[in-house]
């Protein structure tokens, strides 16, 4: 197994609910570098995931367990915290969706 290389599940196209639960998703599944920093996830995925960052900006989310509020990955240390806890955690993929939603720039 290539320790660099990593699978994701990410949900996208829909919101978070009053409860702190990402309702009404799509899901798709992505193989990422553990090389590859904040920037250049945003650059690679958008075009995936079919988002034009010139209108929208991604808003990336992980929920850990329980109660917990999402952790908001938002730099090179928020992926490298996501990708460290993947790493050691065989269950990750299922347990740790990655949680994108868009948002418009106008709007922020």
């Amino acid at each position: 197994m290539d320790t660099n290389n990593f699978s994701i599940l990410i949900q996208h196209n829909r919101r978070w609910d009053s409860s702190g639960n990402y309702v009404d998703y799509d899901i798709e599944g992505v193989m990422y570098d553990a090389n590859t920093k904040y920037e250049g996830f945003i650059n690679t995925k958008s075009p995936q995931l079919g988002v034009d960052t010139t209108i929208f900006y991604l808003e990336l989310k992980y929920v850990v367990s329980g109660p917990s509020p999402p952790i908001k990955i938002h730099n090179d240390m928020g992926v490298q915290v996501y990708l460290y806890q993947k790493r050691f955690n065989f269950d990750f993929i299922s347990r740790y969706p990655l949680c994108v939603t868009c948002v418009d720039k106008a709007m922020s």
